[in-house]
């Protein structure tokens, strides 16, 4: 899952931008890293893409009638950086995506994502992306499960709420 976001997600994305780095400030996380997060007053979901299919202990009761005790449905994302700030990166990219099928169309070719997020906050921003559903699961079980309804979204409260671009 992490190659195929490097080298399918990110490196578009870097192409795009001029050939010019990306600043990885957040991979793979594991359960303690979920609650470091929690106690510095961030928001992280607790079935976040972050987890590479980790299995991850719910506590959120609506999500636990979903899913079962364990989130095993997350497909890998990382936050990422750019010189050229978060938002002018993020306004540049949305102007190429395509909500309703989940893309972003990149120099002629179409980048298939399965979320991306502006979330910015106490004097920080990064861009959350993620690998598309079907890198681990068949589209139509990804959607019956609920995983996520929206593909591009923004949080202006270091992800507590999150608004559909």
């Amino acid at each position: 899952m992490l190659r195929c976001l490097c080298i399918n997600i990110l490196e578009p994305i870097r192409e795009f931008l001029g050939g010019t780095p990306i600043k990885i400030n957040s991979g793979i996380r594991g359960n303690s890293d979920h609650y470091r997060l929690l106690e510095q007053g961030y928001f992280p979901s607790e079935t976040s893409d972050h987890f590479f299919g980790i299995p991850t202990q719910l506590r959120d009761r609506s999500k636990i009638k979903l899913y079962g005790g364990m989130y095993t449905l997350s497909t890998g994302a990382t936050d990422f950086t750019h010189s050229m700030g978060v938002e002018n990166v993020f306004n540049k990219l949305i102007r190429e995506a395509n909500p309703q099928e989940g893309y972003l169309k990149l120099n002629g070719n179409k980048i298939q994502v399965g979320q991306m997020i502006l979330e910015t906050g106490r004097n920080s921003g990064w861009i959350h992306i993620s690998n598309p559903p079907g890198i681990k699961f068949n589209k139509d079980f990804y959607y019956k499960m609920k995983v996520r309804a929206s593909t591009f979204l923004f949080s202006r409260d270091s992800g507590k709420t999150y608004q559909t671009i």
